[in-house]
């Protein structure tokens, strides 16, 4: 039997969306740079966006959602304030909650979750906690297999945000992805 599969792949830098030309069964596709909570960020700190992050998620509704650089706090806050979504992800420094995840979301009503995984943008993406080639930063990908309940096909995601100074580690890390 042949199966189609679907093959999604979240990683651009700050906020884009995406639904697919099939409007029966679209889905719609969100790439989310949350920017992680950085109390000095003054009137831009995360207690000041929060709320109009959740607005945004909510106003597009997005049946994936990608975000980069958002911690702990800010994912629990969000699965706490975006019912009908499920997540995966863990942060990049230890593979538990520590430092930044890309973590992706998913609209659970549609999607069931098969499989998910973590793998680090460097020469040993099963390490948790590596550095990549000349990155300045901890990189990694979350990918997960979706069941699409409508279609009954399987999707793939895989959401990453790639570092911003090493040109070095930005090609391998497309390479590895």
């Amino acid at each position: 039997m042949n199966r189609h599969i679907n093959i999604i792949i979240v990683f651009l830098i700050g906020f884009s969306i995406f639904q697919s030309c099939d409007t029966d069964n679209a889905i719609k596709v969100m790439s989310f740079n949350v920017r992680y909570n950085n109390p000095d960020d003054g009137e831009f700190a995360w207690i000041n966006r929060k709320e109009k992050v959740v607005d945004m998620i909510q106003y597009y509704g997005p049946d994936i959602l990608g975000l980069q650089e958002s911690l702990n706090g800010q994912v629990s806050y969000l699965h706490k304030n975006l019912p009908g979504y499920d997540w995966v992800g863990v942060g990049r420094d230890d593979g538990k909650t520590s430092g930044e995840y890309s973590a992706v979301f998913y609209n659970s009503n549609r999607f069931k979750l098969i499989k998910d995984d973590t793998f680090w943008l460097s020469e040993t993406p099963e390490i948790a906690g590596s550095f990549g080639w000349d990155a300045a930063c901890t990189r990694i990908v979350t990918w997960l297999i979706l069941k699409d309940l409508i279609t009954e096909l399987d999707l793939y995601v895989f959401n990453t945000h790639f570092d911003h100074l090493g040109k070095q580690a930005r090609s391998n890390s497309a390479q590895l992805l």
